[in-house]
């Protein structure tokens, strides 16, 4: 939800100053498809959870390698595979703000192409 927040020394009188914040409930992972892609990248992911919110810091992370997302709802949320150097299962994990990542068990597998 949105709140308001001001502050008062003495119950009576409050601060012309407010800060406006939200909470949101924790984002939870529960797969994605594909769960592999070619090391050249560019794989279309569809990422499904829960609590994605439609935000300017909600991204993908390969490793440490982040990737912007599109917000589908807040179910939903597809990104884009970077390029990647070699053979191997990424760590996978998405964020709603930049700096709280969920991290996915299963990870992302690159694979060479065939």
């Amino acid at each position: 939800g949105h709140y308001t927040l001001s502050v008062s020394i003495d119950h009576c009188l409050f601060s012309d100053n407010v800060l406006d914040f939200s909470v949101f409930g924790s984002l939870t992972l529960y797969g994605i498809m594909p769960q592999f892609g070619t090391m050249s990248g560019g794989t279309v992911l569809s990422v499904f959870g829960t609590n994605f919110i439609f935000s300017s810091s909600l991204k993908c992370r390969f490793d440490m390698v982040e990737v912007s997302a599109i917000y589908i709802s807040s179910n939903q949320i597809e990104c884009t595979t970077p390029s990647w150097g070699h053979e191997r299962l990424a760590e996978f994990a998405v964020t709603n703000n930049g700096v709280d990542f969920t991290i996915l068990p299963s990870g992302f597998f690159f694979n060479e192409e065939i």
